[in-house]
């Protein structure tokens, strides 16, 4: 290296663009990124707000089939209840050696009936094909009981 020159290159010699086309390039490139990042944020957001509605429906579907479902379950209550309480004024009928309390016990073991009887049409109604085939196997069971007491 001889003389007084410089072995520093000039950075003007190496620069590919001008200044301010290299800034232009920069704005765009930010713009492109902002409106990407944008686009992405929209998206998640829409996919909220649709995860959200699909958890509503799921929550009504739920809270249909558990009230339907705790329905049939005190349907199903009733009619078990109303056979115990049947079986009871069968014994105290068969048992009570005054004939005017066994009158009464026959009539109220009648209505006891009638209030079963009601209860396995209510259970019977279900849209549900495999709950009405149970149903109806429940009443025949209830009926040739009801004929043995008969």
């Amino acid at each position: 290296m001889s003389g007084g020159a410089s072995s520093v290159i000039e950075p003007e010699n190496n620069i590919l663009m001008p200044e301010p086309a290299l800034e232009a390039a920069r704005r765009r490139i930010r713009l492109i990124l902002a409106v990407g990042l944008g686009g992405m944020l929209l998206l998640m957001l829409a996919a909220g707000v649709d995860a959200v509605r699909v958890l509503q429906g799921i929550r009504e579907q739920s809270d249909l089939i558990r009230a339907d479902a705790r329905e049939r379950t005190g349907t199903l209550v009733s009619i078990r209840t109303k056979l115990l309480l049947s079986d009871t004024f069968v014994r105290d009928y068969l048992l009570d050696p005054d004939e005017n309390r066994s009158a009464e016990h026959n009539r109220e073991l009648r209505l006891v009936w009638a209030d079963l009887e009601q209860g396995l049409e209510t259970y019977a109604a279900t849209p549900n094909a495999n709950e009405a085939e149970m149903a109806a196997r429940l009443r025949r069971k209830i009926e040739r009981y009801w004929e043995s007491i008969s």
